[in-house]
């Protein structure tokens, strides 16, 4: 399954818990650009990344996720 991060919403949550991308990134153990191209939807973190994203920011699949529909 294919799914973008809801980068606006991600980023609104780090701005608020006053979490710099390079802190977030660190903590997931990934680099600051593997972040950024995650919240452009430029890439999509795998599985593994995808759990650690969500326990990070404590938040649901939902509200992080949306799943990306192939159109062929």
């Amino acid at each position: 399954m294919k799914a973008r991060m809801r980068g606006a919403t991600v980023r609104e949550v780090l701005i608020k818990r006053n979490l710099s991308l390079t802190e977030w990134a660190a903590r997931l153990g990934v680099s600051e650009s593997a972040v950024t191209l995650w919240l452009t939807g430029q890439r999509e973190p795998d599985p593994d990344n995808r759990k650690a994203i969500l326990r990070s920011l404590n938040m649901t699949w939902d509200q992080v996720f949306e799943v990306i529909h192939d159109t062929e």
